[in-house]
């Protein structure tokens, strides 16, 4: 029972990771331990499975998905995306410095938590995680497209979004927001949780549709790539964490908005009312203007961050279970 109680906490903090723009679902399994393992389980699901299903071998379908690990954890996670939705989002409307302080910090230690197990790490490595920040840096200083609302472009959001829960430093929220389809996603959300509309339930339908057929297809690649290239792989996803902090530095503000009519507005200071932020730019907290800095809170909130992966690495020594597997 307590096994089933973690993996539904773990899922629960992937769940709010995926969220929140700029923190990837996938450095949550990474950080809790459970990549690998959530990997393979995905990649399960193959017609060999349904094959099971379809001739109600249904202990036979569970046990090869591992359904003792996946359904704790799916649950947590659903559990996750709804505290976010309603709770996270309005943290960050209220103390966005201190959340992302707290992200920051969490993402910033567990980037040498993971380069720590990566045994003979030489300069072919290093030279992986400098692709893998580049690479993930690029990424946040592009500017979000225009969405739409067309079920086809719905889907293809959900394929593609969930490409990047799967790669840790790469956020799926965040690759919404390129697209210009994370405040859609997001609000369709929180209508049918809070009004039970059933037409944002459609949308959700669709998204989820695409959601599943990526996650069906990338998991192959990426277990592929394990299996075979498991330094390299750790070392570029390594770099995606690390160049991935751009996105969540905590003292941000906007300098390109989207108005109601679609016209793009520039401004060098923070605009009120019905607009869509398009660009942001890093800031000191003395230059900080979208509000309050809060940045003794966020200090903490970033130490915190850094404590929980410490404390878990410290655990792990401590039990014997230094995980330094990552050698081919």
């Amino acid at each position: 029972m307590l096994v089933k109680i973690l993996h539904a906490c773990r899922g629960a903090a992937i769940g709010l990771a995926e969220v929140i723009p700029g923190v990837s679902g996938g450095t949550l399994a990474f950080i809790t331990g459970i990549y690998y393992q959530l990997i393979e389980s995905i990649k399960s699901f193959d017609l060999e499975f349904f094959g099971l299903l379809l001739s109600g071998k249904f202990i036979a379908a569970w046990e090869k998905v591992n359904g003792k690990f996946l359904l704790p954890l799916l649950l947590g996670m659903l559990v996750g995306l709804v505290i976010g939705i309603l709770l996270i989002s309005e943290l960050l409307e209220s103390h966005p410095p201190v959340v992302w302080g707290f992200f920051f910090g969490l993402i910033l230690a567990s980037s040498w938590y993971i380069l720590r197990r990566i045994e003979g790490f030489n300069l072919r490595l290093a030279l992986f995680v400098g692709i893998g920040i580049l690479i993930a840096y690029g990424i946040t200083t592009l500017s979000p497209a225009e969405g739409s609302s067309a079920y086809p472009a719905i889907f293809l959001s959900g394929s593609i979004a969930i490409c990047a829960l799967i790669l840790p430093g790469i956020s799926g929220s965040f690759i919404l927001l390129l697209m210009g389809m994370y405040t859609l996603i997001l609000s369709e959300a929180r209508s049918f949780i809070q009004f039970r509309d059933f037409d944002a339930l459609l949308v959700l339908v669709v998204f989820t549709a695409g959601a599943l057929l990526g996650l069906l297809i990338f998991t192959r690649l990426i277990s592929w790539l394990l299996n075979h290239y498991q330094k390299t792989v750790y070392a570029l996803l390594c770099g995606f964490m690390i160049g991935s902090l751009n996105a969540i530095w905590p003292w941000r503000d906007p300098v390109l908005f989207l108005d109601a009519e679609g016209n793009i507005i520039p401004s060098a200071v923070p605009l009120t009312g019905d607009f869509k932020v398009l660009q942001e730019v890093n800031k000191w907290p003395a230059d900080y203007m979208s509000g309050p800095a809060f940045t003794v809170a966020v200090i903490m909130a970033f130490i915190a961050g850094m404590a929980i992966v410490l404390v878990m690495d410290r655990i792990e020594i401590k039990n014997g279970s230094d995980r330094k597997t990552i050698e081919k």
